[in-house]
């Protein structure tokens, strides 16, 4: 039996971060080294990091998008999303 995947060139993984190094919040948080992580296995992996509002057009016009194609979001507008996750964002030239 084939056990490959095959990829799904009209689809996007959409990841949806809540909180950034609130200790005092650990169910709804990733610490900073955690979400470093995740920035670094994005790079080392290939990923193609696109902001949503262009995910959203590439699939109403009906465009392909690229292989492994991530999005990166953030619920709720918390003080550490601003002054923990974005300077890596901003570091990795990453859009959110």
């Amino acid at each position: 039996a084939d056990d490959h995947v095959i990829a799904d060139s009209s689809a996007a993984v959409i990841y949806a971060y809540q909180r950034i190094g609130e200790d005092s919040m650990p169910h709804a948080s990733l610490t900073v080294e955690q979400f470093a992580a995740h920035i670094a296995e994005l790079k080392r992996g290939n990923y193609v990091v696109m902001p949503l509002a262009q995910v959203i057009a590439e699939m109403r016009a009906g465009h392909t998008l690229p292989h492994k194609t991530v999005v990166i979001t953030f619920d709720g507008a918390y003080k550490s999303t601003f002054d923990k996750a974005l300077p890596l964002l901003d570091e990795a030239k990453y859009p959110y």
